[in-house]
């Protein structure tokens, strides 16, 4: 493959990996004007997220099948579809109760974007020249998500709230564009027993009791539990707790994803160099540095904007070192079967991610301290299975 069609492609797949964000960050500035346009409160449509997430994470168990059996480009382009049009529905929602069913539905679709690009790379690379390609598709989904909560945040200031779904909608279109005129199918072989009941529970199970992937998904899973406890009330602690103005506070959200896009920079330049372990090590003290500074202001009574900002800005620059380290890690001992491998690796991050957002959801919010013990607690976590289960097992087969 020639150097520009690799650019291409690792854009493609990195718009394509970012169609979670794009479904929360423009949408997070409006959660206290969705509230007031459906007759609502703000933890109730932060609810909303949690359904999105569960559809996230139930949509993970069939988008690699189904791009096993019927090819990555009919996959993308189906999802894509299905993830416009219930955008577009959203815009439309009567009442709070159809807002979290037809997020629901977009989760579903949503969460084959990663799915389907993760497979595509694998079909590709092998060890370190897939980290690498996963650090460059990870670089391209933070660099396009800084924007997102910008772009939000003066929605949600000088628009209704519809329009960031409307948003949505037009970054679906323009993505399944871009997969239908560049994008040329590259699995070798179309696994056409890939949706028999058998094959998945034995293939599911194949994958859920391989150690190594257990290992490296769990660790990546708590990081993005972290993460998911802050951005699941980002807005009303920052717009309603703390008085932001709506456009600040897409600039600060956009802040910490800068710090991810720095991350996954490095991240990429690293991995060649030191391996998927030793950035995973690294990646891990800066999330849990960021974690318990959190956690350590909150207590120490230094509660500000700022005090959350900047220690959130550690954590990400710190989960982008482990994230596509750990997939890769998890992915590596299987070639046939990478399409349901990345769905359990999809499934077990977002089951994660709905269960926190849940979680800090039904929490009434009277101080950002609930929010600091959830990422200080998911950082020390994926500390603890690099510590104790990914270390000491690096010479067992995985990339030191």
């Amino acid at each position: 493959m020639s150097k520009g069609r690799l650019i291409l492609l690792t854009a493609i797949l990195g718009l394509m990996s970012t169609l979670p964000p794009v479904a929360v960050d423009p949408f997070i500035a409006s959660m206290p004007n969705i509230a007031e346009g459906l007759g609502t409160t703000p933890n109730a449509v932060a609810l909303s997220l949690a359904t999105l997430m569960a559809g996230n994470a139930i949509g993970q168990l069939f988008h690699g099948p189904l791009a096993d059996r019927y090819g990555r480009k009919p996959t993308a382009i189906a999802l894509l579809a299905v993830y416009a049009l219930a955008a577009l529905s959203a815009a439309f929602s009567p009442t709070i109760e159809f807002l979290l069913a037809v997020r629901f539905v977009q989760g579903l679709a949503q969460a084959g974007g990663r799915i389907v690009a993760s497979a595509i790379a694998r079909d590709l690379f092998e060890r370190e020249r897939l980290s690498k390609m996963l650090s460059d598709i990870a670089m391209v989904m933070s660099l396009t998500t800084i924007f997102g909560p910008i772009v939000g945040g003066y929605i949600a200031q000088y628009l209704p709230w519809q329009a960031a779904f409307g948003f949505m909608v037009l970054y679906g279109v323009t993505v399944m564009a871009l997969v239908i005129l560049f994008y040329s199918e590259t699995v070798a072989r179309k696994d056409t027993m890939a949706l028999s009941p058998n094959i998945l529970i034995s293939n599911f199970a194949a994958v859920g009791r391989n150690r190594i992937f257990l290992r490296y998904v769990f660790c990546s899973a708590f990081t993005m539990g972290g993460f998911s406890t802050f951005l699941a009330i980002s807005a009303p602690l920052l717009i309603g707790y703390f008085g932001v103005e709506p456009r600040t506070f897409g600039f600060s959200l956009s802040a910490i994803l800068v710090s991810f896009f720095i991350g996954s920079i490095v991240s990429s330049r690293l991995v060649v160099r030191k391996g998927i372990n030793w950035v995973i090590a690294l990646g891990s003290l800066f999330s849990v540095s960021g974690g318990i500074s959190l956690l350590i202001l909150e207590l120490s009574g230094i509660s500000m904007p700022l005090s959350v900002i900047l220690p959130m800005c550690a954590y990400m620059f710190g989960m982008a070192l482990i994230f596509p380290q750990a997939s890769a890690g998890a992915l590596q001992p299987f070639g046939a079967i990478a399409g349901v491998a990345s769905s359990l690796i999809g499934f077990v991050q977002n089951a994660m991610t709905a269960v926190a957002m849940t979680v800090i959801g039904l929490i009434p919010l009277t101080s950002p301290l609930p929010m600091a013990i959830g990422v200080a607690g998911m950082a020390l976590c994926s500390l603890a299975i690099y510590l104790f289960s990914i270390r000491p097992n690096a010479s067992s087969g995985t990339a030191a």
